[in-house]
């Protein structure tokens, strides 16, 4: 076999093996990469008209496609209970769906505490654990609040309500809402630190132009 045959068909090979070695890794990156899907929530069983507790009924009736967040009880870490437009209180929300075990909740977590404590005047952040009392128990969650530094006020769980209304079984899933509970938007997965501040301005913003 002449050299130059020989040496054709080396680069030949190492070629393949690289391109092979190449699409595997590909692949392991994929598969541990967080799911993030932008998502548009709505509301399982729930006509789109349900309207939010105070809400005049010209305004529900007025024929737009507007989805107001149902008036879903929250449970504090004592086990006292609340309701979503208790905790709201007026102003725009974020829900943050998550649980202490979940990778992608651990990461984006430190840009939502951040975000609300420059913003919890204006916004109100509801960090909604998926609590089960086996995988994720008050012990669990506790101690999540202490290590990210989170405000346990601001911690709530529900029995499994939110996912249901959401049908979402994505951990984190975050949902934000304008001033008046009409849902924004939401997303699926990990959400960016530019993401958030994206959604922030857009509900803080849409709740400075109805208030003028």
């Amino acid at each position: 076999m002449k050299k130059e045959t020989r040496n054709l068909l080396i680069a030949i090979a190492v070629f393949i093996v690289v391109i092979a070695l190449a699409a595997v890794l590909y692949n392991k990156l994929v598969s541990r990469a967080p799911a993030v899907v932008d998502y548009a929530p709505t509301l399982r069983d729930l006509q789109s008209s349900a309207m939010a507790p105070g809400q005049p009924e010209e305004e529900a009736d007025d024929g737009d496609d507007t989805i107001f967040m149902p008036n879903i009880p929250l449970y504090r870490l004592d086990g006292s209970e609340t309701d979503f437009y208790e905790v709201a209180a007026g102003k725009p929300v974020v829900i943050n769906y998550f649980a202490s075990w979940c990778p992608p909740c651990q990461a984006e977590m430190p840009h939502f505490v951040q975000a609300y404590n420059e913003l919890k005047d204006d916004v109100t952040f509801i960090f909604l654990d998926a609590l089960d009392g086996q995988r994720e128990t008050l012990t669990t969650v506790k101690k999540f609040i202490g290590d990210y530094k989170m405000d346990e006020d601001s911690v709530y769980y529900d029995e499994g309500i939110f996912a249901y209304v959401f049908d979402t079984n994505s951990l984190p899933t975050t949902i934000f809402f304008y001033g008046d509970g009409a849902i924004a938007g939401g997303q699926l997965g990990m959400v960016s630190e530019e993401l958030l501040h994206l959604y922030l301005g857009e509900i803080v913003s849409e709740a400075l132009r109805k208030s003028q």
